[in-house]
C-alpha cells in the first residue's frame, strides 16, 4: 500500500487507539483501489516518486509498507534496490498496490504511470469504499501491535 504522508496527521497512536484517535491521524474516508503493477513499473512508480524536490517537500511523499525496502541515490536520481519480502522486484513480476482514489486519480503526476499502464494486466478495482473502516478493521482486531524496526527507505544524498 502506497499512502502518501500528507494523509498522515499525526506522530503516533497508542497506547490506546481509540476511534476518534484514527479519524483525528487520518481523517480522510475516501475509496481504496488495487492496482496490478509488473516489477518494472513499480520500479519506476518508486523511482518517481523521490525525484527532484521529493525530500525538499516539494512533491508527493509516501509511506512504504511493511517489508518494502528501497535504496535510492537522490544526487543520481537512480533506484539502487526495491525488494519486496526480502525479494528483489523484477521487471516481469506482478504486484498488486493498494492505493488511495485521490492518489489514483492523479497517478501520473504522482507516480509517473498512467491508468492505462495499471489497466494492462487487470484493470483497477476498488477494494474498500471507506479507508477510514479499513483502519477500524485492522486495529479492533489485533492487539499490542508493535512496530518493526525495520529500515524501509534508505537514501543516499
Amino acid at each position: 500500500m502506497f499512502v502518501g504522508s500528507g494523509s498522515i496527521r499525526g506522530e503516533e497512536l497508542g497506547p490506546i487507539v481509540r476511534y476518534q484517535d484514527l479519524l483525528q491521524i487520518y481523517p480522510y474516508n475516501d475509496e481504496i483501489y488495487r492496482i496490478y503493477v509488473t516489477g518494472e513499473q513499480l520500479r519506476r512508480m518508486a523511482a518517481h516518486i523521490f525525484r527532484k524536490g521529493a525530500l525538499e517537500g516539494l512533491t508527493e511523499y509516501y509511506q512504504l509498507s511493511r517489508g518494502v525496502r528501497l535504496e535510492f541515490d537522490y544526487t543520481k536520481q537512480e533506484l539502487i534496490s526495491l525488494s519486496v519480502n526480502g525479494y528483489e522486484v523484477q521487471d516481469n513480476d506482478r504486484y498488486s498496490v493498494g492505493i488511495p482514489s485521490f492518489h489514483m486519480s492523479n497517478l501520473e503526476e504522482f507516480m509517473g504511470v498512467t491508468p492505462e499502464e495499471v489497466s494492462t494486466y487487470r484493470r483497477p478495482k476498488v477494494v474498500a469504499t471507506k479507508s477510514s473502516d479499513v483502519l477500524e478493521e485492522y486495529f479492533s482486531t489485533r492487539e499490542l501491535i508493535r512496530v518493526s524496526g525495520e529500515q524501509r527507505q534508505v537514501i543516499h544524498k
